[in-house]
């Protein structure tokens, strides 16, 4: 599956760590990324098995003293759900049903009924693009 969806040289955690040991993540924090108790509990050795190399900066002699494994994703789907469900230990192996990335993805007077039923602030009836928005403006104003 790898690169099925452009996704070669995905490494959430060594990118991080490489950031940070370049002084790039310097907000609220300075220098390498220092995760001492994750480390022990054998992430950077998780790190290390799936890629090949401890994340920059974390400390790749330490005693390890959790167990540790790592995983390659077996799923074809590239969206929260299959990758919750695959986490669990059930990959989706089959083709999974998406809503389109447009607007109104969602028929009308479903979405009136929902929102007639709710007592709470809506932000959003679509998924990413309002809501990402919304927190990226929140986020720079705090």
């Amino acid at each position: 599956m790898q690169n099925a969806f452009g996704d070669v040289g995905a490494d959430t955690l060594g990118h991080i760590a490489e950031a940070c040991a370049k002084g790039e993540a310097d907000n609220g924090r300075k220098g390498p990324l220092n995760l001492p108790n994750l480390t022990r509990l054998g992430l950077a050795k998780a790190h290390e098995g799936s890629t090949g190399f401890i994340p920059a900066g974390m400390d790749g002699n330490a005693e390890v003293i959790g167990a540790y494994a790592w995983a390659h994703e077996m799923s074809s789907g590239k969206d929260t759900p299959s990758g919750h469900w695959e986490i669990a230990g059930v990959p989706v192996l089959f083709e999974w049903g998406y809503f389109s990335d447009h607007e109104n993805s969602f028929p009308q007077e479903l979405l009136d009924k929902l929102l007639n039923a709710l007592t709470c602030l809506v932000i959003s009836v679509t998924a990413t693009l309002p809501v990402r928005s919304f927190w990226i403006s929140w986020a720079k104003s705090t």
